[in-house]
């Protein structure tokens, strides 16, 4: 099943978030049409990309996990920093639900890694995707499991590529 998400930046966009559901047809060509593309950037270099971690580690429930015990795989794509810190305002805007407290990004992955194999791409051609700061950071944070895609044409290669790896 795959669920179609995309993030921006809270600080500054109308639309920093939005999450779809898990589809295992062709309704996730819809979720995929109704993505919300804002453009324009904000002041820096840094996206919410916390949100989607928060909402793989709280937010989700799947049969693999649930009944199973097996990990799904959740894959961000992006060419910016994440912020040090999603707040408990942040979540509360964003999901409008109360959170016990603010989570520091190495909290969110460690939780979010209980239930997701999580990957970062870094697609080279992107506005920061050269910018090795961007590399280094995401790496710092998740360690082998950030990919360069030099080539967009190859995104659905590179993800089952790391999950045939995974699964060894």
């Amino acid at each position: 099943q795959v669920l179609v998400g995309a993030v921006g930046d809270e600080t500054c966009d109308r639309v920093p978030f939005q999450f779809g559901q898990y589809e295992s047809d062709n309704r996730v060509d819809e979720q995929l049409r109704n993505v919300f593309l804002e453009g324009g950037g904000g002041a820096g270099i840094q996206e919410s990309y916390l949100l989607a971690l928060y909402a793989a580690a709280y937010k989700t429930a799947t049969d693999c996990f649930e009944k199973r015990g097996k990990k799904g795989y959740l894959f961000l794509i992006g060419d910016e920093l994440f912020y040090d810190r999603l707040s408990r305002r942040e979540i509360q805007k964003v999901f409008g639900t109360q959170a016990p407290q603010d989570y520091s990004a190495s909290e969110l992955v460690a939780v979010a890694l209980e239930r997701y194999e999580v990957f970062f791409i870094v697609p080279a051609g992107a506005a920061h995707g050269q910018e090795r700061e961007i590399y280094d950071t995401w790496q710092n944070l998740l360690g082998q499991r950030v990919l360069r895609l030099d080539d967009p044409a190859l995104v659905c290669e590179l993800i089952v590529s790391a999950v045939a790896l995974t699964e060894g």
